[in-house]
Parts: structure tokens; C-alpha cells; sequence
């Protein structure tokens, strides 16, 4: 686990870490965080494997006398934007300890995190969260990072999560799939941020 100190005040006893994999101490807090605001409130389930997963991830941590208090998650890619191939930094999650939570940790966390990405992502470059519009924790902070270009996404909520066989529906064959992602290419050739490779 490759570990950088980006800041620190030794009087008191803070410092801001970046590593490329998740301490003990950090998926321990991801794993207990409640995510989301007023009704609607969720945890992620197995968070191992969702941090797996990501292709270049950033642990960015705020540590104060070797207690983790709050850590934002970053995953690092290209995309194509505008035509061209564009460094990209995905901000996938933040979370508080519960008991320092709205004290501004966070925040003084993602100053440091969003100079970080400026410097490192390259020209052009951009930073994009998907943010809920009820998790108010979240909309802070993404008000806080700056500029930014907003979408409205509505998401389906799927409740059947034990469908019935169906004959006409199965899993994909492997040599079914590089004809699926190419077509889903096509099809969204027009959009930004495509990932069906790595989604798929």
C-alpha cells in the first residue's frame, strides 16, 4: 500500500494521507455508514467488493492523533469528452465518523482533495459525482468543490429481486458479449463519460 502525506499540522496532530488501497480503519467506516438524508437513508452492501472493483482508486484520509475521521474515495480514469480523451477523477464516496460529523471535516478534507486532482488529472480534466438530491451531506459538498455542470438522472428502484424464468432471457455467452457493449457504444456515441467495458 503505497501511503503519501499530503498535509499535515503536527501541533495538531492532523494529517491528510492518500494511499492506493483502504487501511482497516477505512473500510470499517465505509462499511457502518449510513448514507442519505431525511426518509431516505441506506447502507452499501459489501463494500469490499465495490472498492475492488474500482480501476484506479484514491483513499484520501484526514487523521488526527491516528484516528481516521473522514476519508473521500476517488477512482481515476480517461473518458472521451468532447472528442477527446480526457483525465477523469470519479469522487465515488465521502464519509464522517458519526460523532464528528457537521463540524466541517469533510469539507476541509475535500479542499485538499480537489487541489490534489487539479494537480495530478492534467489538462483537459474533469471531476464528476453522482450526487442524490435528498443526501444533503453530499450536495454540500459538491456545492463546495466548485463549478460545476448538473444533470437530473432518474433512477428505476428495482424491487423484484427474485424475477421469474423467463425462456427468452438468460445471462449473456462470452462471445455475445463484445457484440452487446459495441452495439451499447453505437448506440450512445453521442454521450459523455461511456464505460460499458468496464461497467459490463
Amino acid at each position: 500500500m503505497a501511503l503519501k502525506t499530503l498535509w499535515k499540522d503536527e501541533t495538531a496532530q492532523r494529517v491528510i494521507t492518500r494511499s492506493d488501497a483502504p487501511s482497516d480503519q477505512t473500510r470499517a467506516l465505509l462499511r457502518n455508514t449510513i448514507w442519505g438524508s431525511r426518509a431516505l437513508k441506506y447502507r452499501i452492501m459489501d463494500i469490499d467488493q465495490k472498492l475492488r472493483r474500482l480501476r484506479d482508486p484514491s483513499f484520501m484520509v484526514l487523521v488526527e492523533a491516528g484516528q481516521e475521521l473522514s476519508v473521500i474515495v476517488l477512482d481515476h480514469c480517461h473518458k472521451h469528452v468532447a472528442g477527446q480523451i480526457c483525465g477523469v477523477y470519479h469522487f465515488v464516496m465521502a464519509s464522517t465518523r458519526p460523532e464528528r460529523q457537521n463540524t466541517g471535516l469533510a469539507g476541509f478534507l475535500l479542499d485538499h482533495v480537489r487541489e490534489y486532482c487539479i494537480a495530478t488529472v492534467g489538462r483537459p480534466g474533469l471531476g464528476f459525482a453522482y450526487v442524490e438530491a435528498t443526501t444533503e451531506f453530499s450536495l454540500k459538498l459538491s456545492d463546495r468543490i466548485g463549478s460545476a455542470v448538473s444533470a437530473d438522472i432518474p433512477l428505476t428502484l428495482f424491487t423484484r429481486l427474485m424475477p421469474h424464468p423467463d425462456p427468452n432471457v438468460g445471462p449473456l455467452r462470452p462471445d455475445e458479449a463484445p457484440d452487446v457493449v459495441g452495439q451499447l457504444s453505437d448506440l450512445y456515441a453521442d454521450h459523455e463519460l461511456l464505460d460499458f467495458e468496464t461497467s459490463y
